[in-house]
């Protein structure tokens, strides 16, 4: 990482010196390096609330890529008074190196799934029968009792936490898309700048408050980054029905 090695070597001729130990923990590194801009997820969703609107032409609907984008959303569902769901991502495998991996999504209790002629096998068929029996109990546990929701002409807000590869949002969207809601806009705290056009030509919109050049991962731009567990999410879902 090119471009972090010499922001680590200007702050050391400044006069902040480095730890002597010859690895830095991660949490060094943050503080050397100034990549943390929210205290946790929660205060970072509030933050990306003050910049998201809708334009009232059509329902709107906050989606979150859990587990991490949802603490994001909730803030977001709150000022718009709007619903607030999931979208669940399993990866199977991938099949061509470079290609995006084969996927499952569920979309605010909506299966997407690839079509069922692209697998090869038996054996291949049977794997992904069971990842997608997993998946559905899982949701099943996030979701409770909630019956799937319904994007036909409605305006999917879609959270996380940060985008890095892009891969993740991608997948998102293209799963999004299948349920023909009227418009999609990306909002996100933090995102890595080598992807923003891609990103942005996926979405119809995209709402950010930092494009990085010097990204490295999510993780670095929360003080606190705390993963909520699958039950976790279930209470917020619950609470923000």
């Amino acid at each position: 990482m090119v471009q972090g090695a010499r922001n680590l070597g200007s702050l050391y001729q400044s006069g902040n010196r480095l730890p002597h130990s010859k690895e830095a923990s991660a949490g060094q590194l943050k503080t050397f390096m100034n990549y943390s801009l929210f205290e946790d997820l929660e205060s970072a969703g509030h933050q990306l609330a003050g910049a998201v609107e809708t334009n009232g032409a059509s329902p709107a609907v906050v989606l979150a890529i859990a587990n991490s984008g949802v603490p994001v959303a909730v803030p977001i569902a709150n000022k718009l008074h709007a619903p607030l769901e999931t979208i669940v991502i399993r990866r199977l495998f991938v099949r061509d190196a470079g290609a995006l991996p084969v996927c499952a999504v569920n979309v605010a209790g909506n299966l997407v799934t690839e079509s069922e002629s692209v697998w090869r096998s038996d054996i291949e068929k049977q794997f992904v029968s069971d990842a997608i029996e997993s998946l559905s109990l899982r949701v099943a546990q996030m979701r409770a009792s909630v019956p799937p929701n319904d994007f036909s002409g409605k305006h999917a807000l879609l959270v996380d936490n940060g985008i890095h590869t892009g891969s993740t949002i991608e997948i998102a969207i293209g799963a999004l898309r299948r349920l023909q809601p009227s418009r999609i806009t990306v909002a996100i705290p933090v995102g890595n700048a080598l992807i923003r056009g891609r990103v942005e030509s996926l979405a119809d919109s995209v709402i950010c408050l930092k494009w990085a050049d010097n990204f490295g991962h999510t993780g670095l731009w929360y003080r606190r980054f705390n993963r909520p567990s699958d039950d976790e999410v279930l209470n917020l879902l619950s609470d923000a029905q």
